[in-house]
């Protein structure tokens, strides 16, 4: 998923602009843009814009899934935990998404709401995957056609990346403004795998980012007593699951 990438690229007056927004409407004392190693394009090109600006920097992270999660970011970045609950706010920072920031900066300049979004469209059953600009409501099956169509047959519709997107049951269904990709998978990528036993190899303990433990919670969700499992989940503090996949991915 690289639309925000090449949002930042292609509308960088506005990031900016909408950066100078949130500095003399809301006082913040500083910026800090966090854009990962992977992009060293983009790394340079907003080094070379904050060197120009006041309060403003850069600050290249890891490329590890997922980098993007509000949580990850601020740990990253500010070295702060948002603890059980809590909000960013709590811990000091905004978050905001690059394309939330030029969109703010596009409306007080023109008075133009969001009416179009930048969207990657990939998938094993794309012909042409790409980034393409999109009116908000425009149907699916026509972003598709844009790009070429399907080079075969497609079997899963994914709204947003391969690991957090939400299934689309329908190529009617529209592009919303919260639509950053849209993903369409062949029947050999979106088969359904049959469950095996666990074997607790803690693989999906070391690799969430939360460092949550997801074999706790398969534990409770057996517990036949509604308020134990409730209990349970509680206490392994089930909450704080920010949805990232890792535990699913690695299994």
């Amino acid at each position: 998923v690289t639309s925000d990438t090449r949002a930042m690229l292609d509308y960088d007056f506005d990031v900016i602009g909408g950066c100078r927004l949130l500095q003399k409407f809301l006082h913040v004392p500083k910026i800090i843009f966090g854009i990962e190693e992977n992009k060293p394009k983009c790394i340079r090109h907003y080094q070379a814009l904050v060197a120009q600006e006041e309060n403003m920097e850069v600050c290249p992270l890891p490329a590890i899934y997922p980098q993007g999660g509000e949580k990850i970011l601020i740990y990253h970045v500010m070295h702060k935990v948002v603890e059980e609950g809590k909000l960013p706010l709590d811990a000091g920072a905004i978050v905001l998404n690059c394309t939330t920031i030029s969109s703010i900066a596009r409306y007080c300049r023109t008075g133009l709401p969001l009416v179009k979004k930048c969207v990657t469209v990939d998938g094993s059953a794309v012909r042409v995957p790409k980034n393409v600009l999109v009116p908000i409501g425009m149907r699916m099956r026509d972003v598709f056609e844009a790009c070429g169509g399907f080079k075969e047959a497609p079997n899963k519709l994914l709204a947003g990346g391969p690991m957090m997107g939400k299934p689309a049951y329908s190529l009617e269904q529209p592009v919303l403004k919260a639509t950053n990709a849209i993903i369409i998978l062949n029947r050999k990528d979106s088969r359904s795998l049959e469950p095996t036993p666990c074997i607790h190899c803690g693989r999906c303990v070391e690799n969430c980012p939360l460092g949550l433990n997801p074999t706790a919670y398969a534990a409770a969700l057996e517990v036949e007593d509604e308020n134990e499992r409730f209990e349970l989940l509680d206490k392994g503090k089930v909450q704080m699951c920010m949805e990232c996949g890792c535990c699913s991915y690695v299994c």
